[in-house]
């Protein structure tokens, strides 16, 4: 990636992820400043803004976070985590109906984020909503028992695989059903093309 950017530094989808390969190895500083060079290059990108102020909040630094949050343009609020970040901010300050608001909005540009749902639930209890609460708090399960799901579905299609190939396994999980089992978890977390290209490939095995 360092290669690649080096040869076009305004390609900002490579920088963007350069810089998050770079946190992931604990390089922040790097990661900082070509977080704040896409920025720069690509305002607009609700991607960046994203993953910098993910990167600011998971570090604890609550000034910077709070500073670039406060300068997230118009153009770049389709993102969900936009607002839950702004929920999570509003929640510091006590303001209870302006997070719920701010959660509702992240959960209406991406209805799978399970964080979301889980501060809303609290949020809404707080308030006294505790049906409203009630109702995202399951949400926040379904989603987290269906991302436990995840590993357990992708096993079982691996050993499937593996059996149908080696033909040595005694009763091995049926690899169409398998798919199919995944399928429906990427369903369940939202994940609609990959649901729909397990279920093409269940249908064609």
């Amino acid at each position: 990636m360092e290669r690649y950017v080096a040869a076009d530094r305004t390609d900002w989808e490579a920088l963007r992820a350069l810089a998050r390969a770079e946190l992931a190895l604990g390089r922040k500083e790097d990661a900082d400043r070509d977080f704040q060079a896409c920025l720069a290059g690509r305002p607009d990108d609700p991607r960046v803004w994203r993953d910098y102020l993910s990167m600011l909040y998971d570090l604890g630094n609550q000034d910077a976070w709070t500073a670039l949050l406060a300068k997230v343009p118009p153009s770049a609020e389709s993102e969900s985590e936009i607002w839950r970040f702004r929920g999570l901010l509003k929640e510091n300050t006590g303001d209870w109906a302006g997070a719920a608001q701010d959660y509702r909005m992240a959960l209406n540009r991406n209805p799978y984020v399970m964080a979301s749902h889980y501060r809303l639930a609290m949020v809404e209890e707080r308030l006294g909503h505790r049906d409203v609460a009630v109702e995202h708090r399951k949400k926040a399960d379904h989603l987290r028992e269906a991302r436990g799901e995840l590993r357990a579905a992708f096993s079982e299609l691996i050993t499937a695989e593996e059996a149908r190939e080696n033909q040595k396994a005694s009763n091995p999980p049926d690899l169409p059903t398998s798919m199919r089992r995944l399928a429906s978890v990427c369903e369940t977390l939202g994940w609609a093309r990959l649901a729909e290209a397990w279920n093409k490939l269940a249908d064609s095995s």
